[in-house]
């Protein structure tokens, strides 16, 4: 069963979680376009729970106020810190993981940092169409946040998204991070829309995905 919760910031966090009686969780934070409870991200934490995995969905602040101006990196970085240590404390039973889609990826990666200078641990990332340039303008392209991951990351990348192909983050990350591991995602776009698929079908397999990569990383 899913939970609306708040959790305490400024404004309050809107929050949706879905615990489970497994060993892991992942936070997943929506894109600019989207929102935490539409697209793909509550087809992913359904498929993820018929797995025992837990996960937590949340609202940047820009998106509570109603918003097509994106928050600044300090904000978007303080609230999903906020959610993390939320549930690392809430739920401390349970290995949380890292990642979102969009924007929510690059926030998620760049907010490890804070994670490891809190607990000395840097958790593991799940990145979905990881945002490589702004909509159809390959040539502002800005790789520098793949930078910031330190540790183990999954990227999973629709292979005609419109802000960084499958192809072209694939090159980014095997200069950057050639240890990290990247799965594609065929014929679909940025919002992991796919024709004559629906989002339930699409979300089976990147859940897939990242129950592979969990088992990879922890045994």
């Amino acid at each position: 069963m899913e939970e609306k919760i708040k959790i305490k910031f400024n404004p309050e966090l809107d929050a949706i979680l879905n615990i489970k009686d497994g060993k892991f969780g992942l936070i997943l934070a929506h894109g600019m376009r989207d929102d935490f409870d539409k697209g793909i991200l509550p087809f992913i934490s359904k498929k993820l729970s018929e797995k025992k995995i837990s996960s937590v969905r949340f609202r940047f602040p820009f998106k509570i106020n109603n918003s097509k101006v994106v928050d600044e990196i300090g904000t978007l970085d303080e609230s999903y810190l906020t959610v993390w240590r939320y549930v690392t404390e809430k739920f401390d039973n349970i290995t949380w993981l890292v990642g979102g889609i969009d924007i929510g990826s690059k926030t998620a990666i760049r907010s490890t940092g804070l994670m490891m200078m809190d607990t000395d641990t840097i958790p593991a990332i799940v990145s979905l169409n990881y945002p490589l340039y702004p909509p159809n303008r390959p040539e502002l392209v800005e790789a520098s946040t793949l930078g910031a991951v330190m540790g183990d990351a999954l990227f999973i990348q629709a292979s005609n998204s419109n802000q960084g192909s499958f192809d072209r983050l694939k090159n980014s990350i095997n200069m950057m991070i050639p240890h990290a591991d990247i799965k594609k995602i065929n014929h679909a776009d940025h919002e992991f829309n796919i024709e004559n698929k629906t989002h339930d079908r699409v979300a089976f397999w990147i859940s897939n995905d990242i129950e592979r990569y969990i088992r990879s990383v922890f045994g």
